[in-house]
């Protein structure tokens, strides 16, 4: 009987307590709120930062894919270059020969036309003579036959010489087509060239303005991380300030139970008791999950999964399904019950002789901030919120402000 009426005495304690704490709340929901803005105005400036970041990949590939069509064309472009000046030369070398070609058919001609001219002139006697002037039969056939092939030599050199100039002409056609053909390709190669010059360096001008963009949006991720640093420096703050005040309170209570005893041993008792529950209250912690006691990471420093660096793993992970139980590891005070972008949905609970116990990442929560719970309560569930790479719960177990070991306290 004298124990049950010690403990109503204890939870009206507590309860008369925490009437207190709504001004302390009040002021602690506010902090939380404006940090929940800040997070949720960073983490838009973020996504729009991951939006700007693709666009500019993308823009960078199409950069990259005319940069290689440019350096195809510059290939082509060389080799027309090279075509067009051997087409320029070859065309050369023909005039030369179609010159030379001209030039030898003009003498032919005027050859023959000496000779035609003196045939005409002097009529057929003299080459008459020539053969009539044989000594014999035989000397007679052979200057007849020179007569023959003189003429015949005029007219074949010349119809050589003609179709020789024809072919030169022919050829110097082909060539002028060839090198007008390989002008005009060459310039269609110097226009698409430029075209993609043109397309690649605007899409480097957007490249540069995206850039500009993500660093004016980082520098305002900067300032929203510097006033959530401020925020959570103010919360934990509020936090403390709340975790006293519900110490205090527990302190009272405690004074008057003793000043409620009337007898010595009923002293005794409520100095038994009192004993008793500031041990429950400081060692002997029961398992903060009871569906797993699988462990993915100890206590201790270690290189964080997330951001990279060495930092203090400040408990342990219990990697657990999603949804599962989490339970008040001792009787206590809720000092904190919210939200952090590094901790996610947590929970802090004061245990009283400076132990304050935290449950991170939690899916959801079940309690409140200023409510009292009891050892293997449940409290929340497993989740992944805040800095998290999968389902499990963070313990923390902290000694007076500092963190320290849970396994000291399990």
């Amino acid at each position: 009987m004298k124990r049950k009426k010690i403990g109503k005495i204890l939870i009206m304690g507590l309860l008369i307590g925490s009437l207190s704490v709504p001004v302390s709340a009040s002021k602690l929901s506010d902090a939380q709120e404006a940090k929940q803005q800040l997070e949720t105005n960073k983490s838009k400036e973020e996504k729009q930062i991951e939006k700007l970041q693709k666009k500019q990949e993308k823009l960078q590939a199409s950069i990259q894919k005319l940069d290689t069509q440019m350096t195809t064309l510059d290939k082509k472009l060389s080799k027309l270059n090279d075509k067009f000046a051997a087409s320029k030369e070859a065309l050369a070398n023909t005039r030369e020969e179609l010159a030379q070609a001209k030039e030898d058919e003009k003498n032919q001609y005027a050859s023959m036309k000496t000779r035609i001219k003196y045939m005409y002139e002097n009529g057929e006697s003299e080459y008459i003579d020539i053969i009539f002037q044989a000594k014999s039969i035989g000397d007679m056939l052979n200057r007849a036959e020179y007569v023959a092939k003189i003429s015949e030599y005029d007219n074949n050199m010349l119809n050589r010489l003609e179709a020789t100039r024809e072919k030169i002409a022919d050829k110097e056609e082909q060539q002028k087509k060839e090198v007008q053909e390989v002008k005009q390709l060459r310039q269609e190669v110097k226009t698409q060239r430029q075209k993609l010059k043109e397309k690649a360096a605007a899409k480097k001008q957007q490249v540069k303005e995206f850039q500009n963009n993500i660093k004016k949006r980082k520098a305002t991720i900067l300032a929203y991380q510097k006033q959530i640093a401020a925020q959570e420096k103010e919360i934990k703050k509020l936090e403390e300030e709340a975790r006293k005040k519900a110490e205090e309170e527990a302190r009272q209570a405690e004074q008057q139970q003793s000043q409620s005893s009337s007898t010595t041993s009923s002293s005794s008792g409520s100095s038994s008791s009192s004993s008793s529950s500031s041990s429950s209250t400081s060692s002997g912690f029961t398992w903060p999950c009871p569906s797993s006691h699988t462990i993915s990471s100890q206590f201790g420093y270690r290189i964080h999964p997330i951001l990279g660096t060495k930092k203090l793993h400040n408990g342990i992970d219990i990697a657990a399904p999603y949804g599962s139980s989490i339970v008040a590891a001792g009787s206590g005070t809720v000092i904190a019950a919210s939200y952090s972008s590094s901790m996610g949905n947590y929970v802090m609970i004061s245990h009283g002789n400076g132990i304050t116990t935290v449950y991170m990442h939690c899916s959801s929560l079940l309690v409140s901030s200023g409510q009292t719970v009891s050892k293997g309560q449940q409290i929340a569930r497993v989740g992944s919120t805040g800095l998290s790479t999968g389902n499990h719960l963070h313990f923390s177990v902290m000694k007076n402000g500092s963190y320290v070991s849970p396994w000291d306290y399990l």
